[in-house]
């Protein structure tokens, strides 16, 4: 049988450092993940709806490159970033959009009067999913590094 002092895993595993970094990691793997998915016209959970026609239209009059694909035609709002950083102080991290984006951003997440809801920003399954690999992954390294130091 295998014994293990729980008070030397509890201050490997627990160490706020750690944590951060999982925070931080979360935070990238998300804003990327929303980018990525604007991009190919994917929201969080289904495709974006499509525009109108109007809309079409006057994105092709204003010269966009790419009329028909909602919300990328200028690029601020696929400009995930990540806005703070989580530290062994600060266990918070968060993603935004540009601060002049952020009225935008909401009513196409939320849908406002004629605008269709487009839920965009969020966590869905592939970020979900990309996550736990990341996790799994740390778990395993984090206990291989708790054992040598046990020893």
């Amino acid at each position: 049988m295998f014994k293990v002092k729980t008070k030397k895993i509890k201050s490997i595993l627990f160490k706020k450092k750690i944590v951060a970094g999982l925070l931080n990691d979360i935070a990238e793997i998300t804003a990327g993940q929303i980018k990525t998915d604007v991009k190919k016209g994917m929201g969080v959970k289904t495709k974006l709806k499509p525009l109108k026609a109007s809309t079409i239209k006057r994105k092709r009059k204003k010269g966009s490159r790419f009329p028909r694909k909602p919300l990328i035609d200028t690029g601020k709002m696929t400009n995930v970033v990540q806005t703070k950083e989580a530290s062994r102080t600060n266990l918070m991290s968060e993603i935004d959009v540009a601060r002049n984006m952020r009225e935008i951003a909401d009513y196409h997440n939320e849908g406002a009067g004629h605008l269709p809801k487009r839920l965009w920003f969020g966590i869905g399954k592939k970020t979900k999913d990309r996550v736990k690999k990341m996790f799994k992954a740390r778990a395993r390294d984090i206990i291989k590094t708790s054992l040598g130091k046990l020893k």
